[in-house]
């Protein structure tokens, strides 16, 4: 049962262990909360009184039990900006900011978890609360392996200086295509290297391989794209960059040392050289030879 209305879900384990306290939070009944220890008071039962909004409760804790209070939200509820914006709540937000009793202290993580989490209104109501502005690289790059557009479209609109880092990367990580193509069309000045096209060649993402080869973005890589889908048995990838047409050399002694190194199990990515001709018992003069896969 979860906060008094039955339910065939399971508990979270966060949940288990569980006190008088955190189930009398999650109630939302302050009558409840009021009859507990708050001594008692976990992190779950912390994060569900914000997560809900639950202002009355967060305020009986402010006044009545401070040690739990700062235990969890930080000395002069420091930490609250930062858990609300995660969690989505603009209304723990608004209380914060209106109350008296809290320095404005906050962190970039604000800003940075609401971009990751997918919570535009949080993000305006930073734009919009007047308060100096605290961000990192890490809100448009956890937006874009997140797949978060409507993230990406209002840090864009928003008239905000842009922290571009590895966002083509990041995106490449996304389970749609919709970040990479937002990024492609966005017009704007990012910069990406080898590292997106080799992520994507040792996780087996051949429709990523596809999407760059197909994006008319210049298509940055090496030769470790070979070596490295060899060392995690990506037989499916190697295919792939064998069919693509694209140049690409590789060593006999490279391939032979991805499959020694190998970090996942299995024969595939080797029986695949093989089936190319490659000759594990070659000359040392073929060892060390420079070959074209294409």
């Amino acid at each position: 049962m979860a906060v008094g209305v039955r339910t065939s879900l399971k508990q979270p384990r966060e949940w288990e262990q569980a006190t008088r306290m955190d189930e009398a939070v999650l109630s939302g009944s302050l009558v409840r909360v009021r009859s507990a220890d708050p001594t008692s008071l976990t992190q779950a039962g912390a994060r569900v009184a914000i997560r809900f909004g639950y202002l009355d409760i967060l305020e009986y804790l402010r006044d009545n039990a401070r040690p739990a209070f700062e235990r969890h939200y930080g000395v002069d509820g420091a930490r609250i900006p930062n858990l609300a914006s995660q969690l989505g709540r603009t209304s723990v937000l608004e209380w914060w900011l209106a109350s008296g009793d809290f320095p404005k202290i906050y962190r970039a993580d604000a800003m940075d978890d609401a971009s990751t989490n997918g919570h535009v209104q949080v993000l305006e109501w930073w734009l919009q609360s007047r308060l100096p502005l605290k961000y990192t690289e890490a809100s448009l790059e956890h937006a874009s392996a997140k797949g978060h557009i409507a993230v990406l479209a209002w840090w864009k609109q928003s008239g905000l200086p842009l922290k571009i880092g590895r966002v083509m990367e990041s995106a490449a990580k996304a389970p749609t295509f919709d970040a990479l193509d937002w990024w492609a069309r966005s017009q704007l000045d990012f910069k990406y290297d080898n590292a997106a096209v080799l992520h994507a060649s040792c996780a087996g993402k051949v429709e990523v391989l596809r999407w760059w080869h197909e994006s008319g973005l210049q298509m940055m890589y090496d030769r470790e794209v070979l070596t490295g889908a060899t060392r995690h048995n990506r037989p499916e990838v190697l295919e792939w960059w064998g069919k693509s047409g694209l140049p690409i050399q590789y060593r006999i002694c490279d391939i032979e040392e991805a499959l020694e190194d190998a970090v996942r199990p299995g024969s595939e990515s080797k029986e695949w050289w093989a089936r190319r001709g490659v000759n594990f018992n070659a000359t040392n003069v073929e060892w060390m030879k420079w070959k074209n896969l294409n």
